[in-house]
């Protein structure tokens, strides 16, 4: 659940923003393989009984104080967030002896734990001069980590609890070409906290003799120093490139011992892994061609009205320091297209594709495309209100991985699929005649979500 509060302040354009948001999250997956052995007795092997919940809350607050006279904006605000997950696994490996699977008998339980609380405060300062905007801000982190482990089976508890107290500088300079072309470059230092699925040592129940899998609990944060160039025309099409150099990430991986018939499954920190990438984002306005020229340049002030299909294209190049990969270090290039359509009755239709064609991504060999269709329509209601939407998401369930990882001496072919097909019913209620802005990224405001696996 989430509400979004907005309002003037007074007549100089002063306004207040406040966003609170809510989830909660719980799954209990169930795993039970059987076999027979010579004298045709049924046996159970790795059975697994996971029982997870996630809590994911934060409110955050903007005020903008724009002056005028001086062409200067000046923005604050702040959020705090909370952050739990819990994951109970309770496990029976490669044991013959348990002939039936018994809720009751496990041969190992492990517990994890993770609490996250999150204060973050913002200042930013917007100057207009002639035809160049300056932007110059800082952003104040504080993280307070909780995470913890325990096995049933002897292992001693892990308590891992620290804190991570930072500034963050943003600044950015745009230059106005004339009324419909700009150029813009940007740099922002981030930070971003492991996720928990990739901490937590029940992240799948695949355990035998021959392979081994967990999360890991000392995984450190990132850092990202991020720069941007930007070329932006009639306010739709942009064309750029961002360099990212980020320290101690995280990539899946399976490694195995010099000598052991073991795999490992876990996620890897490296020291630091530099992604180039270019993109190309245009719009294809259907109206100029389906309603012609007059019509379309009715519409182009009121994008909610209009017809169009949105494409982009992104190259990505990326580079690990310190990695010796063994495959080729190519670079990727992916698309995704979105689309909106006004129908009958007033219906508005966006559809969504994305595609990762073939190739290798950084550590990993795609080997098949990984794409994914979602479709949504929206309606208001009661003087525009009241907004109704039906979504559905990985519409033919097409979203999987297929992939070669190569790890420490094991290369591994890796497939994953989940059931991604999703069907949402969303109600929106407008108490105030201002219109809602989408969520400011002053401060990162991501919701913690329920995916894991290879990419995201």
């Amino acid at each position: 659940m989430s509400a979004q509060y907005k309002t003037k302040l007074d007549t100089l354009g002063r306004t207040l923003d406040v966003t609170a948001y809510m989830n909660l999250f719980d799954k209990n997956p169930l795993t039970e393989s059987t076999g027979n052995n010579v004298s045709n007795n049924t046996f159970n092997y790795n059975n697994g009984d996971v029982d997870f919940s996630l809590k994911n809350y934060y409110l955050k607050y903007d005020f903008n104080f724009p002056f005028e006279k001086l062409g200067l904006s000046l923005g604050t605000g702040g959020k705090y967030s909370i952050t739990k997950a819990g994951d109970i696994g309770q496990y029976n490996f490669n044991t013959p002896d348990i002939a039936v699977f018994d809720s009751n008998v496990y041969s190992d339980r492990i517990d994890f734990d993770y609490t996250e609380n999150n204060l973050a405060f913002y200042v930013e300062a917007r100057k207009k001069f002639k035809k160049f905007n300056f932007t110059a801000g800082l952003r104040f982190e504080d993280f307070q980590i909780d995470r913890q482990a325990t096995r049933s089976s002897g292992v001693p508890v892990e308590n891992i609890k620290y804190t991570n107290t930072n500034f963050f500088p943003n600044a950015s300079i745009m230059y106005t070409i004339n009324d419909d072309m700009n150029v813009s470059g940007t740099y922002s230092r981030k930070i971003a906290q492991p996720d928990y699925n990739v901490l937590d040592p029940n992240n799948t129940s695949t355990f035998d003799q021959y392979n081994s899998s967990k999360g890991n609990l000392s995984l450190k944060p990132t850092f990202f120093d991020n720069y941007e160039l930007k070329y932006t025309a009639f306010q739709f099409v942009s064309l750029g490139a961002n360099y990212s150099v980020s320290k101690d990430n995280t990539r899946f991986v399976f490694n195995a011992e010099p000598g052991q018939l073991v795999s490992n499954q876990a996620s890897q920190q490296f020291d630091k892994i530099n992604i180039f990438s270019a993109y190309l984002s245009f719009p294809i306005p259907l109206d100029y061609f389906l309603k012609g020229k007059e019509e379309f340049q009715k519409r182009m002030n009121t994008m909610d009205k209009m017809n169009y299909i949105f494409v982009n294209i992104n190259y990505v190049k990326s580079e690990i320091e310190g990695f010796d990969n063994p495959m080729k270090n190519d670079a990727i290039v992916n698309y995704s297209f979105q689309s909106q359509l006004i129908l009958p009755w007033e219906i508005t239709n966006t559809m969504s594709y994305f595609i990762l064609p073939k190739g290798n991504w950084e550590i990993y060999r795609i080997d098949k495309p990984i794409q994914q269709f979602d479709i949504s329509f929206n309606k208001d209601f009661l003087n525009k209100n009241l907004k109704v939407g039906l979504h559905c998401f990985d519409v033919f369930n097409a979203n999987e991985v297929n992939a070669l990882i190569a790890g420490q001496n094991l290369n591994t072919n890796f497939y994953q699929k989940n059931d991604s097909r999703t069907f949402r019913v969303s109600l929106t209620w407008n108490f105030g005649n201002l219109k809602l802005e989408k969520e400011n990224t002053d401060i990162n405001t991501d919701k913690k979500n329920t995916s894991g696996g290879l990419l995201k």
